[in-house]
């Protein structure tokens, strides 16, 4: 990248949970009892309206999401919908806006093509974010649209490909490794890459037309990037709450806990948050040190509907109705359901096909398990995908253990 830089990256997504690049570089960061935590008091446009797209064109609206929220937070539903009305209504205001690309680009750029070792897409792994994300070691601060497009076609091959391989991080090869220079190594490295032959050319493409995806990009996301800064009245009342949780607090305080955010490198000098409205994962954490003489950071994006029900989940429970949850798990059917949704989103087909139920015998376990907002569900097209509500789940377990055990 031009200049000395050691990272380990992190993405919340199972993609990079197996993704070896963790163990990849033995780092030895300096312990301080000075570490700060720098929180940031805006948005960046581009992450945002970048994220926008990602869930619109994969059918993730953030409008699914808070819907979900209000079914598992009942009893919070007004707080809800005071605070994140308005995130829905920016969302509207988005999907209103014209677009210069036809949906057949949109997809082209915004498909997801990261694939799990099962075969799970990995939300937010595309051609858009590889190309056009800023970076998170450098600074984001930038005059204009037209300057940032000129910085990005101000890049080298070898920068890039990093920028590229950064994106599609797998596990087959650690993306770190300095000989993946020129193009005939990335092909190489990208031949592995475990999606399609018409997605892996797609990705070996940003690297020949790079210059050209720039251009189009640019003039694609410019509505929409005129509209996030245009209703930022509409956030700002998230932004100030976000700040609110975390502004004066110590690494230690603000990232501690099961519960908590589970940053990659805890003994980092400084920690930089930032918020995130339309985050596609629930966070995105790198560590970095660009040169010997700096302090290694730690990068962290927090989606702010994340943080919120993060929060929602802290809720006091009286022990009937904690007994009533422990009651919902208690049936084996129930439990293996659990059990199966721990680590991955499944609709009603694969599940009644996997534990051979019939569908109405299926669908009362699901409805007692949403209903006690053990599970969470989500529609896309014509189904319906189920995941474990695991932040609730995992206050449950720490309230029970505390009852029980302190």
């Amino acid at each position: 990248m031009g200049r000395k830089s050691r990272y380990t990256c992190y993405k919340d997504c199972d993609l990079a949970k197996a993704c070896s690049c963790k163990e990849s570089i033995a780092m030895s960061y300096p312990t301080t009892q000075n570490r700060k935590l720098i929180v940031s008091p805006k948005i960046h446009p581009i992450v945002e309206v970048l994220s926008y797209y990602t869930r619109r064109i994969n059918n993730r609206p953030i409008s699914a999401a808070i819907s979900s929220m209000r079914e598992q937070y009942p009893e919070s539903k007004e707080s809800i919908d005071a605070l994140f009305g308005k995130l829905e209504a920016l969302e509207q205001r988005l999907n209103d806006v014209p677009c210069p690309a036809d949906e057949e680009r949109l997809h082209f750029f915004f498909d997801d093509l990261g694939q799990t070792p099962s075969r799970v897409r990995a939300l937010g792994v595309n051609l858009a974010t590889a190309i056009f994300m800023p970076s998170a070691t450098d600074p984001w601060e930038f005059s204009s649209l037209e300057e940032y497009r000129d910085q990005l076609k101000g890049l080298s091959v070898e920068e890039i490909i990093f920028r590229v391989r950064l994106t599609f991080a797998v596990p087959n090869e650690i993306w770190q490794r300095e000989e993946c220079r020129d193009f005939a190594t990335f092909y190489d490295y990208i031949s592995e890459y475990p999606v399609s032959e018409a997605e892996r050319y797609r990705i070996l493409g940003v690297v020949r037309n790079f210059s050209a995806y720039v251009d189009e990009l640019t003039e694609l996301l410019r509505p929409g990037m005129e509209a996030i800064v245009e209703n930022a009245p509409l956030y700002a009342p998230l932004l100030e709450r976000f700040a609110s949780i975390y502004q004066n607090k110590t690494p230690e305080e603000a990232f501690t806990g099961d519960e908590e955010v589970h940053i990659f490198n805890r003994e980092a000098e400084v920690f930089r948050l930032y918020p995130c409205l339309f985050a596609v994962n629930e966070y995105y954490t790198i560590t970095y040190q660009k040169t010997d003489a700096q302090p290694v950071y730690n990068h962290i994006e927090i989606g702010v509907l994340h943080d919120a029900a993060k929060q929602y989940g802290k809720r006091d429970i009286p022990l009937k109705d904690l007994a009533g949850y422990i009651k919902v798990i208690g049936d084996p059917i129930r439990l293996q359901i659990l059990t199966m949704l721990k680590h991955e989103e499944v609709y009603v087909q694969e599940l009644t096909e996997k534990l051979g139920l019939s569908f109405t015998t299926l669908s009362h376990h699901m409805t007692k398990l949403v209903m006690a907002g053990l599970i969470t569900s989500e529609r896309r097209g014509i189904y319906v995908y189920y995941k474990a509500n695991t932040d609730f789940l995992r206050w449950l377990k720490n309230r029970v253990v505390s009852l029980l055990m302190e």
